[in-house]
């Protein structure tokens, strides 16, 4: 394949792994695998920190701002 570099500001451009990661089907957010998908990074960014006794994790819609101030 022909690798193209990208001049422009932005978008970058990727690796091929960053493609092949990219060539997946999307998923649908009303659909149980969304919700399955969901949880399960959920419990994952929960374990991260260590805080599986003390914390839990949202998903905050919004600028890094609205997060802050959400806290």
């Amino acid at each position: 394949m022909k690798r193209n570099i990208l001049l422009n500001p932005g978008p970058a451009t990727t690796t091929d792994s960053v493609k092949q990661a990219l060539m997946v089907p999307d998923i649908c957010p009303r659909e149980q695998e969304f919700g399955d998908l969901t949880q399960s990074v959920l419990k994952k960014v929960v374990q991260v920190v260590n805080g599986n006794l003390t914390h839990s994790a949202v998903i905050f819609a919004g600028s890094g701002t609205a997060g802050v101030e959400a806290a």
